[in-house]
């Protein structure tokens, strides 16, 4: 018992230290069965190739009951409290997936966001959730798609919502929330179809019989958000 923690130990630290979600359960290997983990352990070190690490079943039952427990979920916020930890592409605002944000600019805008949020009958958490997901709070955020601002409008979401201004704080936000307002009338308030939509848009979700296009990166976005949303909650 007291090898199986010490590799749990080493996968966990290891998780931590190269910012890989979940790595505690591991990926299965195939070739080797349900007793092994396969860690990229290139992911920290370029000169190091990726080894099997064996994980037996008593540390894996371990890991699962941490993961049911939300440890990793909690070690994941804990975390992105430490930008420097990451990779520097981890680090890159490119529309999506900001592990970390702009604590200051969060602190800054919160009045701003809170009255929006109010104006449009939205929860204030809720805005800033998409927010933290879309941009982490940099306002000159622009995505490989063309997404602008804050809340990573597109050029004709902004128009259609009347920002004339997408680098402008306020303005984006809310032209954010008038389009997240409008989103929650078109499919009855279902916060889950109403993410996938912002996302992927509400075409996509009305052509999948409204239901969360099977996109994987919408279906990591909707989750993100949900997740920051009900631990702010």
């Amino acid at each position: 018992m007291l090898r199986d923690r010490r590799w749990l130990q080493g996968v966990l630290w290891l998780g931590l230290c190269c910012g890989l979600p979940g790595v505690g359960a591991g990926e299965l290997d195939p070739v080797h069965g349900a007793g092994a983990a396969l860690v990229p352990l290139a992911a920290c070190d370029k000169d190091r190739p990726a080894r099997l690490i064996r994980v037996s079943d008593k540390a894996r039952a371990i890991a699962d009951r941490l993961e049911g427990s939300g440890y990793y979920r909690r070690l994941s916020r804990a975390y992105r409290g430490y930008p420097h930890l990451r990779s520097k592409r981890s680090r890159d605002v490119s529309g999506a997936y900001v592990a970390g944000y702009d604590a200051a600019a969060r602190r800054a805008l919160r009045s701003s966001l809170v009255a929006i949020a109010r104006t449009e009958e939205l929860d204030p958490d809720l805005l800033d959730a998409v927010i933290v997901v879309e941009s982490g709070y940099n306002a000159r955020a622009v995505s490989e798609k063309g997404a602008q601002g804050l809340m990573q409008l597109m050029p004709a979401t902004a128009e259609r919502f009347g920002v004339a201004d997408v680098f402008d704080p306020s303005a984006n936000m809310r032209g954010g929330a008038r389009y997240l307002r409008w989103l929650m009338g078109r499919f009855d308030g279902d916060l889950s179809l109403v993410l996938a939509a912002y996302n992927a848009g509400e075409g996509a979700v009305a052509a999948h019989s409204n239901r969360i296009p099977p996109y994987p990166e919408t279906q990591r976005y909707v989750r993100r958000v949900l997740e920051l949303y009900r631990d702010d909650g």
